[in-house]
């Protein structure tokens, strides 16, 4: 099953309501989260008209997620996260 995590920087409740989710126990495919701080938006992007964290903050997230997450987070590594620091090692900046 695919999971959806959405930063929600309003009442959680009321967008639920606003797009007439309902809570239930377990299964769940969408997961509104109200972000302890603005950093989870550092370097966001915006994708196909949505607002994306970066890759940084999904491997973050990935990395303490159940379910393969952490299989996920090591595939971002390697494909993404991994290649772009080795680059910004060699020219001395971070993208």
């Amino acid at each position: 099953m695919n999971k959806v995590f959405v930063f929600v920087d309003a009442n959680v409740d009321a967008v639920a309501s606003a797009l007439d989710f309902k809570p239930i126990p377990s299964g769940s495919n969408v997961v509104l989260l109200k972000p302890f701080d603005a950093g989870v938006y550092y370097k966001s992007r915006e994708i196909d008209g949505l607002k994306v964290v970066s890759d940084v903050q999904i491997y973050i997230d990935l990395k303490t997620y159940k379910d393969r997450g952490e299989e996920a987070a090591d595939f971002l590594m390697q494909h993404s996260l991994e290649s772009s620091w080795r680059q910004s090692q060699n020219t001395g900046s971070v993208k």
